[in-house]
């Protein structure tokens, strides 16, 4: 019968509606989630950025380094994030790393022009007491002999093996 028919179809349409309506609040949830996962793939990507800025300030040149070194590796594994927010940021690791590399450059280009200075006072101080040892004053070249070794032990860094075995501060 034809009511019976009407009656079905509506059922049908209900039951249709009900999961399109399920349907429909699905999409909005995975909108929702992806939304979000994108807010803290965000969020992370910051969090690396400001990280990054902060070792750019170390002193702590070894640890410091591998963590900037590493943090590219982390950075990769963070999707989802629009280009323009991601290139942003990824500037401003890139020029932390950047100011991370001068500064140690800078550190460690001054420790070798320290080494270098050191190694050369101290080369003219060996030479100076090979040629206290012909000297037949001894009293006078003990007295200065004294006086290079404080020169000897005066701080300062140089390459190993300055001076080992010959003259001054032969032990060291």
């Amino acid at each position: 019968s034809r009511a019976r028919q009407v009656s079905f179809a509506r059922q049908r349409a209900r039951r249709a509606a009900a999961r399109l309506g399920k349907t429909e609040g699905a999409v909005e949830e995975n909108k929702a989630a992806r939304a979000a996962a994108r807010e803290q793939s965000a969020l992370d990507l910051a969090a690396l950025a400001e990280e990054a800025e902060k070792l750019a300030a170390s002193s702590s040149w070894k640890d410091a380094g591998e963590r900037l070194r590493t943090l590219g590796q982390d950075w990769k594994r963070i999707t989802g994030v629009d280009k323009k927010t991601a290139d942003e940021l990824w500037e401003r690791v890139a020029a932390a790393r950047a100011r991370f590399g001068e500064r140690r450059t800078a550190h460690f280009g001054a420790l070798e022009q320290q080494r270098t200075v050191s190694q050369e006072r101290k080369e003219h101080l060996v030479k100076e007491a090979e040629k206290l040892s012909a000297r037949p004053d001894w009293k006078g070249t003990a007295a200065r002999y004294k006086q290079l070794l404080g020169h000897w032990k005066a701080p300062g860094r140089e390459r190993e093996g300055v001076g080992v075995g010959r003259g001054v501060g032969a032990g060291g």
